[in-house]
């Protein structure tokens, strides 16, 4: 029941953060959205040599052939931008982060862009995002479970990164672990209520061509942005006085 409450006041903190917004956290998603979404086309365009050396592949395998047709430069070049282009993803994703921190720590955000972390954290998310990936990737290989496992272990790497900009790589990814330890369980129940409202979004995104997407994910952000603030024990105030008050894992 103690995880329910805690739950339903991250949520009514973040609807209370976004009505009292003025509208600039929109305005920073959607410059993040049109961003992302601009990367996502070129990752699907430079996917294509991939799907051609996949379906070559099948067709080498159907008729006997037990060599795979060879791995051209085009492809290897191809690969490096879509890990580059995924790397970006994730560092805009951090300076997003840090506003909808700002914001659930009831300070004005409207200052702060989603392009903060090119200037400082890059590479640094680079590592980060090559670990995480290989780790999870792995674990999912391995009976599912262990990927899953990890995935909750360092769910929160992105909010320290954006938090702590002094931090390395290894350190963030172990604050991380040290924070959702003994709190999987509360992280994936407060991901199941998001599901809804994701849902929501994307349904009505189908029927307003994104448009109501825009309006639901900073919601989405601004929740985990409590959830972070009250794990890591960050002492702030929320809409409602004790939204933010630190808690116990």
């Amino acid at each position: 029941m103690q995880n329910n409450e805690r739950i339903l006041r991250w949520h009514s903190g973040a609807f209370q953060v976004i009505s009292s917004s003025n509208g600039y956290l929109f305005g920073k998603f959607m410059l993040f959205a049109a961003a992302v979404a601009v990367m996502r086309l070129l990752t699907t365009g430079l996917s294509v040599p991939f799907l051609r050396w996949y379906q070559n592949s099948v067709e080498y395998l159907q008729h006997g052939n037990p060599e795979l047709p060879p791995i051209s430069n085009n492809l290897m070049i191809s690969l490096v931008f879509i890990i580059v282009l995924s790397i970006m993803c994730r560092t805009l994703e951090t300076g997003w982060i840090r506003i909808a921190l700002e914001a659930s720590r009831m300070r004005d955000a409207s200052g702060y862009r989603v392009t903060d972390g090119f200037s400082a954290s890059f590479l640094k998310i680079a590592v980060i995002e090559i670990i995480r990936s290989l780790g999870i990737y792995l674990g999912l290989c391995c009976l599912i479970v262990p990927g899953v496992w990890l995935f909750y272990r360092w769910r929160m790497v992105y909010f320290i990164c954006a938090d702590n900009p002094q931090y390395g790589p290894i350190r963030c990814l172990k604050e991380s672990a040290k924070i959702t330890s003994g709190s999987k369980k509360l992280i994936f129940t407060l991901d199941l209520t998001l599901i809804t409202p994701y849902i929501t979004a994307l349904l009505a995104s189908l029927i307003t061509n994104g448009i109501a997407d825009l309006f639901m994910r900073p919601k989405i952000a601004v929740t985990m942005a409590f959830c972070y603030n009250e794990l890591s024990s960050y002492e702030s105030s929320d809409p409602q006085e004790s939204g933010g008050e630190s808690g116990g894992d």
